[in-house]
């Protein structure tokens, strides 16, 4: 009966934030039967070049040697798959607590060192000799860090602390890496297909006619056509991220979420995200093809150049664009429209994540990946040094290699699966000071300390008081 009344307030509250509609989900069925020709295009191409003799011959030797390997040898290379992916799901808990942990003072930490680095080198020239210079560096970077610091101390502390919450909710909800696993999967595998349909296709017109020209425009509009399923695939299961970690947000009496709810609310909005995809793949489309030519001359490079930073712009203003597709179940113009509106209002704020997020992160992917490194290790040295009699040192270092590979393909997935957890934390805290404001609070599952603390910035820039919620424990 509780769990009905709470799934009851949940639905509620996701009525409260739902605005519009979504754009048409012709869009999505259009680039998903584009995404469907592609693959069948290329296992098409495969099979052709398979058929080939010579080509089937090689591939059949070349088969049954690792056939031959993997089966002499198969309880060998099975425990030490085992052993890796232990490593990897271990490395993986250890990278997310360390983000815990560490996050808001390796953010701070990272504000505070250009200064540092700077006023090290203003004194190193006063040793130097150079105390003029010196010393009008040192009087620079006590102005400029005074003013920073003082600006964005704050800010970055929150950024800081707020990915450390995205990585509780991306431990919280494993389907958050599972949904950026399969989009990072599928949507390699098909730009890969793609490229050799877009490449078949083309070889294959200028057979046929012996225009180039035409090839040539056939294999564009091809790729073209590629990027835009790659970046559809990619950014459809980023959206079931989002969804995944919106219900976790916003339901903290009772767990709601799951992929498959997530997978359902994204139908809803395929659309918007096609469209938002298509966005991004010109972008990119238009960049590759810049770079591709860039040999060509200066003209060439300029292209690319303002074609590169035009996209980073874009990047910037969408933001928050995602997030609000998914959030608030509406199209593409409308997601734009708040991202934007966000963008405005939360400006320092939004910077501050678009600066520090990404190398925070790395940092401690980077502590991660020595610990993956330690464990591949003590593999290779206890495990492969006296199964494949190899010296312990080497087959330490063999380990510590393969350990490294696969860590940091998950340090990666984790990665990206706390950006847009992050992303939609963000945005969910505008929303709770938008609601504010009207006088409405809405259910949040944070840790007390953030509790006080945006209720201390809804007053701010509200002038609403608002009671602290009760943590959800």
């Amino acid at each position: 009966m509780r769990t009905g009344v709470l799934m009851e307030r949940v639905e509620r509250v996701d009525s409260m934030l739902r605005v519009g509609r979504p754009s048409s989900p012709s869009w999505a069925n259009f680039v998903t039967l584009v995404t469907i020709i592609l693959w069948a295009g290329a296992a098409y191409y495969i099979a052709r070049v398979l058929l080939v003799p010579e080509v089937r011959k090689s591939v059949a030797s070349a088969l049954a040697v690792v056939g031959d390997l993997l089966v002499r040898s198969v309880h060998i290379w099975a425990l030490t798959v085992v052993l890796l992916f232990a490593i990897g799901v271990i490395g993986a808990f250890i990278f997310l607590l360390l983000v815990r942990k560490l996050a808001r003072e390796i953010a701070l930490a990272l504000l505070v060192l250009p200064f540092v680095g700077f006023g090290a080198l203003g004194i190193y020239l006063m040793l130097r000799g150079a105390l003029t210079a010196g010393a009008v560096v040192l009087v620079v970077v006590v102005l400029i860090g005074a003013l920073v610091l003082k600006a964005m101390w704050g800010r970055v502390a929150l950024v800081g602390r707020m990915i450390e919450v995205s990585a509780t909710a991306v431990a919280s909800e494993p389907g958050t890496v599972g949904a950026v696993l399969l989009g990072g999967i599928l949507s390699s595998l098909t730009f890969i297909f793609g490229l050799v349909t877009s490449v078949g296709v083309a070889v294959d017109v200028y057979l046929a006619t012996g225009n180039i020209i035409a090839a040539v425009i056939v294999f564009l509009v091809l790729m073209f056509l590629t990027t835009w399923a790659y970046c559809y695939v990619m950014y459809y299961f980023d959206a079931v991220a989002v969804a995944i970690v919106h219900d976790w947000y916003r339901s903290p009496d009772v767990d709601v979420a799951s992929f498959s709810r997530g997978r359902e609310r994204v139908g809803r909005v395929k659309g918007s995200v096609a469209l938002f995809a298509l966005a991004h793949g010109a972008f990119r489309f238009l960049i590759m093809y810049a770079r591709s030519r860039r040999e060509k001359g200066l003209v060439a490079a300029i292209l690319e150049a303002i074609l590169g930073v035009a996209y980073e712009v874009f990047r910037f203003i969408t933001f928050y664009t995602l997030p609000a597709i998914v959030i608030h179940e509406c199209d593409l113009e409308e997601g734009i429209k708040r991202s934007w509106d966000r963008l405005k209002n939360w400006f320092l704020e939004t910077l501050s994540a678009a600066i520090f997020v990404s190398p925070v992160l790395w940092v401690i992917g980077a502590l991660a990946c020595v610990i993956y490194g330690l464990m591949g290790f003590a593999m290779g040295y206890f495990w492969l040094g006296t199964t494949l009699a190899v010296q312990p040192v080497i087959a330490g270092a063999i380990g510590a290699l393969l350990a490294l590979l696969f860590g940091g393909f998950i340090v990666m997935l984790v990665v990206r699966a706390i950006v847009v957890a992050f992303k939609t934390l963000l945005y969910e805290f505008t929303l709770d000071i938008e609601f504010a404001s009207r006088g409405i609070t809405l259910p949040t599952r944070l840790p007390s300390d953030l509790q006080v603390q945006f209720a201390e910035i809804i007053r701010e820039k509200t002038g609403v008081r608002v009671a602290v919620p009760v943590v959800a424990r």
